[in-house]
Parts: C-alpha cells; sequence; structure tokens
C-alpha cells in the first residue's frame, strides 16, 4: 500500500444525538493521521431525534465529511450498506455510532491490510454489556457457523476494515436484505481476525431490541444455509418412520393375537402423533416461508434504502477554522 491512500469511515446513526459529540472528537483525532487520507460517511438511518441536525452541521463545515439521511428507518444492516454505496476511499472502516468498537483500532487494522489482507474484521474477546445480551450473542455466533453453508468467523461483528475491491464485490451481490458479515465471508478475498475487547456504550441508550437482534439472526440463518430446508427433509422422514412402526405395531398386535390398548389408549397415541405432524407441517410452512419471501424480495428489485438529504461542504465553501468550529459545536450541544 502506498502512503496517503484513502480510507473512507462508514457510520450509521439511529438516534445517537447524545453520543454524536463525542463520536465526532475521537473521528476527528483519526483525521490527524499523517499516513493515509481519511474521510467520514456518517448515515443517518431515520432517527426522530437531533442526530441529523449534528451530523449536518459538522458535514456543512468540515471538509471530508459527508452526512447520507435515509428516508426512514430501513435498519442497521441497510444503513451501512448505503453509506458502502457512498464510500469512494481505497479502504473501508466500518464502526458503530455507540463507540463500543473503539475508533483508536483503526491503525491496527491498517497495519494488516498494507500486509496484503484485503478483509481485516474484529474479533470480541470480551463484551461489558448485559448478561442476557452476552448469552444470546454467543449462542447466535455458535448456531450461525453450524448451519450456514460458507465459514463466517466466530464473535465478529460488522468491525472492520475492507479492501476496496471487496466492498465492490460485495455491492455487486445486489441484496435486498444485507447481513454484511455473512457476506464478507462469503465473497472471500484474504481475511485475517484481529482481537479486540468490546467497550460499553459510550453515552445514550441501547437501540438494538430482542427483536432487532431476532431479525439479524434469521437473516443470517436463512441467508446463508439450505440446511433448515434438509431439516425439513428429515423431520418428515422421521415422522414418516414412527407413524409406521405404531402401523405395524397395531397390525402385529392383531395378527398375533396379543393385548391390545383401550380406547382410551390409541386415542392418546393418535392425538400424540396428529400433534406431532400439526406442529412439524406449520414449522415446514414457516422455514420454507422465509426462503419464499426473500425469493420475492429479490424479484422486486426494491432498492436496499432511498436517500432523502445529503450534507457536505460545498467544494468552493472555505473550511472554518477548526479550533472555533469545535467551540461552536459543542457550546450548542451545551445549549
Amino acid at each position: 500500500m502506498t502512503s496517503k491512500q484513502s480510507i473512507t469511515v462508514v457510520v450509521p446513526c439511529y438516534n445517537e444525538a447524545d453520543v454524536l459529540p463525542l463520536l465526532y472528537e475521537r473521528l476527528r483525532n483519526l483525521s490527524l493521521e499523517p499516513e493515509y487520507r481519511i474521510d467520514f460517511v456518517l448515515v443517518d438511518d431515520g432517527s426522530t431525534d437531533d442526530t441529523w441536525s449534528q451530523i449536518s452541521a459538522i458535514c456543512r463545515e468540515r471538509e471530508g465529511w459527508k452526512g447520507i439521511r435515509l428516508s426512514r428507518n430501513f435498519g442497521h444492516q441497510r444503513a451501512l450498506w448505503s453509506g458502502f454505496q457512498q464510500a469512494t476511499g481505497d479502504a473501508v472502516f466500518v464502526l458503530d455510532a455507540d463507540l463500543q468498537d473503539p475508533p483508536e483500532k483503526l491503525r491496527d487494522f491498517v497495519e494488516q491490510w498494507k500486509n496484503g489482507h484485503q478483509v481485516v474484521y474484529g474479533v470480541r474477546t470480551k463484551r461489558k454489556e448485559s448478561v442476557w445480551k452476552k448469552i444470546a450473542y454467543k449462542s447466535f455466533y455458535r448456531i450461525l457457523a453450524r448451519v450456514a453453508d460458507i465459514e463466517i468467523p466466530l464473535d465478529s461483528g460488522d468491525f472492520c476494515l475492507m479492501d476496496r475491491q471487496v466492498v465492490d464485490a460485495m455491492l455487486q451481490s445486489n441484496e435486498t436484505t444485507p447481513f454484511i458479515r455473512g457476506i464478507r465471508a462469503w465473497v472471500g478475498f484474504r481475511q485475517v481476525a484481529l482481537e479486540y475487547e468490546r467497550n460499553p456504550r459510550a453515552a445514550g441508550r441501547e437501540k438494538y431490541s430482542l427483536s432487532m437482534l431476532v431479525e439479524l439472526a434469521i437473516n443470517g440463518v436463512f441467508g446463508f444455509s439450505r440446511k433448515p430446508l434438509r431439516m425439513i427433509t428429515w423431520s418428515g422422514l422421521l415422522v414418516f418412520g414412527l407413524g409406521g412402526m405404531i402401523a405395524l405395531g397395531f397390525l402385529l398386535s392383531i395378527v398375533l393375537n396379543a393385548s391390545v390398548p383401550g380406547d382410551l389408549g390409541w386415542m392418546a397415541a393418535g392425538m400424540a402423533g396428529l400433534s406431532l405432524s400439526t406442529g412439524l407441517i406449520l414449522t415446514s410452512i414457516g422455514i420454507v416461508g422465509e426462503y419464499v419471501g426473500r425469493v420475492f424480495e429479490a424479484a422486486s428489485a426494491r432498492p436496499v434504502s432511498f436517500v432523502s438529504e445529503i450534507s457536505e461542504r460545498p467544494s468552493d465553501s472555505p473550511s472554518r477554522q477548526e479550533n472555533q468550529f469545535n467551540v461552536d459545536f459543542f457550546r450548542k450541544r451545551a445549549a
């Protein structure tokens, strides 16, 4: 990698007004790195608080900062995808606005990039989060690793640095429900893990609810595995076999004139078998429905998101002095 190549930092934001001043300060420090040029793409995913006004204020005054406002809340993964579409750097650094993933790790990521790795992804060794979230995440990654048709590294989130070639390859997939870490693994290229300790949220409230985590897990499993469909086949064969054994046992009891269970016993067995088969059928329909829904979304060819507004400093506009802008920006936040 030659000196002064460019890196685009993509940050999705949703109702992050409380953390944005801290985020801005730490990202601004990154831009002082002399070895490479850094620009920033902040994606407002339909926030309802002061997030967009802060992003807009920063991007109108600071050179190399670009704000993207989506027309509504499309979700974290789609917001990231929209940021990739706007990124222009030789590499793209993915970071969440909550600062749980330290921006200062960029230097370590770049060192691996210099060594020839085209994807450098973070692996969380520790998570400073609630117990239930730790259990949920740990279970999700291990279930996904077991059922996925490709190898998706354990405990690796979206925190990563990707070469331009990788980002372009990902965007060619035309995903309608992108699952970033899965697509990143699917495209291949030379990848390496970088371990780090994940911090607690710097400010504000947690945005990922239980339902959002479940949706993320569903996208990961059904987007990168056909094993649920195969499970239906094997479950159907199992139920068919059990039903055959019950029928054979009934016939043998009659032929051999053995003792036959009373009507109540056969009724209980029949109800149990009916409940089992009905549950299997409904579950199978649900699994098939998930895949059919994805086929429908792909066939509809809807864009991942819509951009309603872009904020950046005009090329002919003089940039305000750094110190004066910082004073004005944080004074406005304090007010």
